[in-house]
């Protein structure tokens, strides 16, 4: 273990092949181990506490552990202590939480859990407490993000300013007494850090533009990952180093279902080949199935204002009264499908959390899954658009807003009845590809200066002890300062400062009482009544150097 080398004190579960890539995260701690040559970083591991909790990151020094739960959300981030955290990005507001024991945990609460048991077990292995303060942690939140104040679990949205936000691990005292935090990846039973980051991009077929929104899977070993891809159609994973990555996408109905790419990730960072979509022309079957629900659709809203017309015979000749009637009637049909899509939508979200006990799920199940969930999304922002656009409408634009909302609507009745003459489990086709090379992310630096102290490592191994007696206190082990950014010296010159003005204001003071005391004691003169000869600091009769006096009679 170098101090020189981060890597070499960054370690991560023994179980860890695949996940969405943290590529800036890892690197950002990567750059914070130069900061701090004291510190190790344990990644994706289980906690051995009571409850086994899932951890991204465990920062470890002297002082402590800052345990960081990391969300890679893009967009605009709003949350609080206890409610629900939201993130709303060019394709709508999604709603992130964590599943644990059936019960949702939002990232304050999920953090402050993890951080107690972590806690409880190493207080019962040394015998002594060592501080376990939660962070969470949103590197690629947009700036704008809002999340409200808690007062135990910090936050930091962006990579700049997250050492300022640490708290145990950063801070001179030891904590461990005499047993060694280094010891802490052995007893977890992790492996040093060994990742390779996949990049890639999902295009137009035209234009080459990026298709953002596409659901990205990828399987190495027994574990899968989901991601979608940005604004840019730009998606990345992380796996083991050599081992062997499977990448499949679910797109739009728009769109022909790409290959799987196959590659091994070899290199620490990869660029995969691009993927260019195809656009898919509906069959007859289709096409015939779209116009049956369009006409159905139509008919059963006829009949439906028809029946309503019947018990009003003024609204015959109101046309208005009859437009409102249309709408009134599409509304309600546009509330009952984002009724039955939110119903479907919480029915399929069970059904993943179901399935994460249930290791090495056929590729092509998962396609399926992401595909539907990718759909259902679709026509929640078309039915949410749809009802705005009535409720908007002016007299003139109500005509065409009921257009729209038919086509909505019948869309949708359609896709539920192509759905059902589709092979239940679609067959993918898997392409091997040969990947390149590629430059790392760039990082932003820290809002702080670079520390330079020795690294030094006690001796003792970390031990089980049934001894709960406090162990003496060893000398300080480090030299950091305990905020980040902040170190001594600023604090001598400022006392020095201070020192210089406070005789600069005494030597003031005493030029004022002089000149005061000359003032009251003899009028003042000009140089042409000045004693001839009498230098400037020759001290006169009364008794002030340097203050001529004039003749006397």
């Amino acid at each position: 273990m170098k101090a020189s080398d981060p890597r070499s004190r960054m370690f991560v579960g023994q179980g860890f092949t695949v996940r969405p890539s943290q590529e800036l995260a890892i690197q950002s701690i990567e750059q914070l181990l130069k900061l701090y040559p004291q510190m190790i970083a344990m990644l994706e591991f289980t906690s051995k506490g009571r409850h086994r909790r899932q951890i991204d990151c465990a920062l470890i020094g002297p002082g402590g552990v800052d345990l960081i739960e990391i969300k890679n959300k893009r967009g605009v981030v709003h949350g609080t202590p206890e409610g629900q955290w939201t993130v709303t990005s060019p394709y709508g507001t999604e709603a992130f939480f964590n599943m644990k024991n059936g019960v949702e945990e939002n990232p304050f609460n999920q953090a402050r859990n993890s951080a107690d048991d972590l806690r409880d077990w190493i207080q019962s292995r040394v015998g002594r407490k060592v501080w376990v303060s939660p962070l969470v942690w949103l590197p690629s939140a947009d700036p704008a993000s809002q999340i409200e104040h808690d007062s135990f679990v910090r936050h930091v949205v962006g990579l700049s300013a997250l050492p300022s936000r640490l708290r145990s691990s950063v801070k001179q005292e030891n904590a461990w007494g005499r047993l060694n935090y280094l010891d802490l990846p052995r007893q977890f039973d992790l492996k040093p850090i060994d990742l390779s980051f996949l990049k890639g991009k999902v295009i137009e077929p035209l234009d080459h533009a990026g298709v953002a929104g596409v659901h990205v899977i990828a399987r190495a070993g027994d574990e899968s990952v989901e991601t979608v891809t940005d604004e840019h159609g730009q998606f990345s994973v992380m796996a083991t180093k050599g081992s062997t990555v499977e990448v499949a996408f679910a797109v739009p109905g728009r769109y022909v279902t790409p290959d799987v790419l196959k590659s091994v990730a070899e290199l620490d960072y990869v660029e995969l080949p691009k993927v260019t979509l195809v656009a898919r022309t509906p069959d007859k079957t289709e096409e015939a199935i779209r116009e049956e629900a369009r006409q159905q659709t139509i008919q059963e809203t006829e009949a439906r204002v028809a029946a309503q017309l019947r018990q009003s015979a003024a609204s015959f000749r109101d046309v208005q009264a009859q437009m409102g009637m249309v709408i009134d009637d599409l509304q309600r049909q546009l509330r009952d499908a984002l009724l039955r899509v939110t119903e479907q939508e919480q029915t399929l979200r069970q059904q993943r959390v179901a399935q994460k006990n249930t290791p090495n799920l056929p590729l092509p199940i998962l396609v399926q899954q992401a595909s539907h969930a990718l759909e259902l999304q679709q026509q929640r922002q078309q039915v949410t658009a749809a009802l705005k656009g009535l409720s908007n409408a002016r007299k003139d634009e109500q005509q065409e807003a009921a257009q729209h909302s038919l086509e909505v609507l019948s869309g949708m009745t359609a896709a539920t009845r192509y759905q059902l003459t589709q092979a239940a489990t679609p067959a993918l086709t898997v392409k091997e590809v040969k990947v390149l090379a590629r430059e790392p992310e760039p990082v932003p630096a820290f809002d702080a200066e670079p520390v330079d102290t020795a690294f030094q490592v006690i001796a003792e191994p970390l031990v089980e002890t049934a001894q709960a007696t406090p162990v003496p206190a060893e000398p300080v082990i480090s030299t950091l300062p305990s905020q980040v950014g902040k170190p001594k010296w600023p604090w001598v010159m400022g006392a020095l400062v201070v020192g210089l003005v406070a005789l600069g204001a005494l030597w003031q003071s005493q030029q004022g009482r002089s000149a005061a005391r000359q003032l009251l004691v003899e009028p003042a003169v000009s140089g042409a009544e000045a004693l001839p000869g009498v230098p400037s600091n020759h001290a006169g009769p009364n008794g002030l150097p340097g203050v001529p006096v004039p003749n006397r009679p």
